[in-house]
C-alpha cells in the first residue's frame, strides 16, 4: 500500500513537471511574438510555470520562469 502511495506521489510530482515545462513553454513562444498582448499572456503562462515549479521545489524552474516573466516585463517597460 505504502509503495503505491508513494508511486502516485511521483507520477502527480512527474504530471506537475511536465505541465511547468508546457506552461513555460507557452510563454517563451508568445514572448518571442513580441507584441504587448503576448508579452502579457506570457507573463501568465510564466506565473503558471513557477507555481508549479515551486508545488515540485524545483528551484531551477522558479528561477527560469522569474528570468521569463522578468524579461517580458522588461519588454513591455515595467519595471517591477
Amino acid at each position: 500500500m505504502e509503495s503505491r502511495v508513494f508511486a502516485q506521489g511521483a507520477a502527480q510530482g512527474q504530471d506537475k513537471r511536465a505541465a511547468a515545462r508546457i506552461a513555460y513553454d507557452d510563454g517563451e513562444r508568445l514572448q518571442d511574438q513580441g507584441t504587448a498582448e503576448s508579452l502579457r499572456k506570457a507573463i501568465v503562462k510564466y506565473e503558471e510555470a513557477l507555481s508549479l515549479w515551486r508545488s515540485v521545489g524545483d528551484q531551477s524552474g522558479e528561477a527560469e520562469s522569474l528570468t521569463g516573466a522578468a524579461q517580458a516585463l522588461n519588454y513591455l517597460g515595467e519595471k517591477q
